[in-house]
């Protein structure tokens, strides 16, 4: 459908009659809301949305109420006056509210958007980001709801399987994110609105949506993880008002955009937007320091690795570009300390870090790296001061259960760890989405410890499934071990891991086996038992004493002499290397067992068998050799 169709589908002729424009309400100004009503919101602005006695209540009071409300400040009354609003304007019928077709459309859209700003301005989000789709999606802005048909009558009404003139739970439903972004729609729209916002139009919507709400939609969706319709909103805004937003510069407007296209996948776009932030980052509350750090996980993520390594390094050294975020502060140092190893260094400055604004991802850091120079104590004690602060980070979790299992060997407590870290896990694979809400500059998750990427929660969980199996391993469950490690790809250190159970398995098998013989061995020779032997066998014997057997052949047969058998270079090689497996401590007078693998073959022979067989070549004097070595 073109755009003048569109202008058409919102366009309503002026009424001659009237002395005043179609849009005007005069009594908007003078209306007062009932005391008692403004006192039961003053108290509880949720009452608005329960309040039973309607009648009481003016449109028009009500709508005045909340803008006053927001002119003060008082952001979450002014949301519940709007509400209270909007539900009057639901309920009442056309007659009663002077309002007919596509005037009482209008209104309810104003009432929407002014709802959506005080919710954002309210901090309320998922309130703000309902409101604006609500009032959007109502004239074709946004895209409908799944199951949903709108369409335009001539009644100017938006009728379909789902209502959104009703004022339910179901009508706030955001009804999720836009199927796309792209910078060609986000122009046909700032196109459209400008061609509604002119003098000359006469569109429904003329005159209340422009860039500025546009900018609050966008802000709400971004906080809500709504990135695709928060960059549709922001595209868009930046068409109409390249200079931005009234309230903050469009350079924080350039850096959501690039946080927001990174988290959608599209790593060009991003990189396009925080070069524009790099020119003057200081408006951001940045310094070139903190942007190199995104540029780099941008390049990260393309797989360009020769200029991440060339962003951070310039980051992590020049004097002129030091970050001031803390999350790229503790970024900064973490890369310094994988590139140099110098853990005295990186621990104070991760304390420096920690003095200014205790984290949990500072804290983690810090953590890893007393964990890495064996200070089991320090460590433990950063990661459980960090759990507490985000307790539902898989990442602490883990690094909790190494500490117990490879520094304290208390691997029942540490079992515990990975299985919360597993839980975790599992919890983020099944709701991917709320990895990516709220995570920019300023927001809530800031200074978490968080994933960049999805296949980063898969490999989290695979490393908790496989400390899940070690601590298994190590409290003697060795198939509850076995059943862990089959749940994760067959690699390298899976297999060994699977390979030492079994050889441990084998080896006890052999031992028991071992000490059976041993025993049936010494019951025969004292008499208790006598031996079973083969039918061939049993009647030889039974033929050659057919007159019994004498006292004097047991005697002689309990005195034997046992032979004794010296063990060869292959079995004592087989030997040691099955106790080093299997973690017996070898004898100190033993070679190592990692020696001992040194010209190892099947088919060696020892020092006596080699000699016996030069021996056996050396032809005899005065007798020649064939051609063929007969």
């Amino acid at each position: 459908m073109g755009t003048n169709a569109v202008l058409e589908r919102h366009s309503s002729p002026r009424d001659a009659s009237s002395s005043m424009p179609w849009f005007s309400f005069a009594s908007a100004a003078t209306a007062e809301l009932d005391e008692d009503v403004r006192a039961r919101i003053i108290d509880d602005p949720s009452s608005a949305t329960t309040m039973r006695d309607l009648e009481r209540v003016e449109l028009a009071a009500a709508q005045r109420s909340g803008e006053l409300a927001l002119e003060r400040g008082e952001c979450a009354h002014a949301a519940a006056y709007y509400a209270l609003a909007l539900r009057v304007l639901a309920k009442r019928s056309s007659g009663t509210t002077g309002l007919k077709g596509t005037e009482k459309r209008r209104k309810r859209m104003e009432l929407r958007l002014a709802l959506g700003r005080a919710a954002n301005g309210a901090n309320e989000p998922w309130r703000a980001n309902g409101a604006f789709a609500a009032a959007l999606r109502e004239v074709g802005l946004f895209a409908a709801k799944e199951g949903q048909e709108s369409m335009a009558l001539g009644d100017g009404e938006w009728r379909g399987r789902s209502n959104d003139a009703l004022e339910t739970e179901a009508t706030y439903e955001d009804g999720g994110d836009e199927p796309e972004a792209s910078e060609e729609k986000a122009k046909l729209l700032a196109e459209f609105l400008q061609k509604c916002n002119k003098s000359t139009s006469k569109a429904s919507i003329k005159g209340l949506v422009d860039a500025n709400v546009l900018y609050g939609v966008g802000s709400a969706c971004h906080r809500c993880g709504r990135y695709k319709r928060a960059l549709l909103a922001y595209q868009a805004a930046l068409v109409m008002q390249p200079s931005g937003p009234e309230s903050q510069s469009v350079v924080q407007v350039y850096l959501r955009c690039g946080e927001m296209f990174m988290a959608v996948g599209m790593r060009n776009e991003a990189l396009t937007y925080y070069r524009k932030v790099m020119k003057r980052p200081m408006e951001a509350s940045l310094t070139t320091g903190d942007v190199l750090c995104d540029i780099a996980m941008c390049y990260r993520r393309m797989g360009l690795h020769d200029d991440e390594e060339r962003c951070m390094m310039q980051a992590s050294t020049h004097p002129d570009h030091k970050p001031i975020r803390i999350t790229n502060m503790i970024k900064t140092t973490v890369y310094s300390y994988v590139r140099d190893r110098n853990a005295d260094r990186a621990i104070h400055a991760l304390l420096a870090v920690n003095s200014m604004k205790k984290t949990s991802e500072g804290l983690y850091s810090l953590g890893r790296v007393y964990q890495d120079t064996r200070d089991y104590e320090t460590a433990e004690r950063c990661l459980l001061e960090a759990c507490e602060l985000d307790p539902t980070s898989p990442m602490i979790w883990l690094e909790i259960g190494h500490v117990y299992q490879k520094g304290f060997k208390m691997p029942e407590v540490a079992l515990k760890a990975y299985g919360r870290a597993k839980e975790l896990a599992n919890m983020m694979k099944e709701h991917e989405d709320s990895m990516l809400i709220d995570r920019g500059y300023g927001c809530s998750k800031e200074n978490l410890t968080k994933f960049n990427t999805v296949d980063e929660i898969w490999m989290m969980h695979e490393h908790a499934t496989i400390g899940r199996g070690d601590a298994f391993n190590d409290l003697g469950l060795s198939s509850s071990a076995l059943r862990e490690y089959e749940q994760v790809p067959e690699t390298a250190r899976v297999q060994m891991r699977k390979m030492k159970i079994i050889v441990w398995a084998v080896v006890l098998v052999q031992r028991v086996f071992r000490a059976y013989k041993a025993r049936v061995s010494a019951e025969i020779a004292s008499g208790k038992r006598r031996p079973v032997v083969h039918d061939v066998i049993r009647e030889k014997f039974n033929s050659e004493h057919a007159g019994g057997v004498s006292e004097e052949w047991y005697q002689k047969r309990a005195n034997r002499k046992t032979r004794e058998v010296k063990p060869s270079g292959t079995m004592k090689k087989y030997g040691h290397i099955t106790r080093s497996i299997t973690q017996k401590r070898p004898l100190e007078s033993e070679v190592a067992p990692i020696d001992l693998m040194k010209g190892f073959s099947i088919g060696e022979k020892t020092k006596k068998g080699q000699e016996a067989a030069v021996k056996s070549k050396s032809k005899p004097k005065g007798k020649k050799k064939s051609i063929f070595g007969w």
